[in-house]
């Protein structure tokens, strides 16, 4: 039929299978697989739309700096994330140290205090 194109087609691998380059707007909003028939893919034909393919160009895009802000913050962030983990280990050291001279002051006034004599008569 004259004037139905196809939009561009991309081969997928090695097998048989295709793809168009772009879907439709519509079939893009709905997330349908666009045949890309052109003036009107089948998907527009069949509930009577215009069929319209924006530019990609025309998309709406991340303002400028916009990526480079979120990467500088994740840079931020796992620099951070680094520092409480320092921080945490040096904690544990410390309370492990602590622990260690509880349980040896523990110990020691145990084996230094004077033993009393036993309360409890045998039956």
């Amino acid at each position: 039929m004259p004037g139905i194109l196809p939009m561009k087609v991309i081969k997928v691998g090695s097998s048989s299978q295709s793809r168009i380059a772009q879907a439709c707007d519509r079939c893009r909003s709905k997330k349908i697989r666009c045949d890309g028939i052109r003036p009107s893919c089948s998907q527009c034909t069949s509930v009577g739309f215009e069929c319209k393919t924006s530019d990609k160009l025309s998309r709406r895009a991340f303002p400028r700096g916009y990526t480079e802000s979120l990467e500088e913050r994740v840079r931020s962030l796992e620099a951070e994330v680094r520092e409480l983990k320092e921080l945490l280990d040096e904690k544990d050291e410390k309370i492990d140290m602590l622990s260690k001279l509880h349980s040896a002051s523990s110990q020691s006034a145990f084996q230094n205090s004077p033993r009393r004599p036993s309360t409890d008569t045998p039956a």
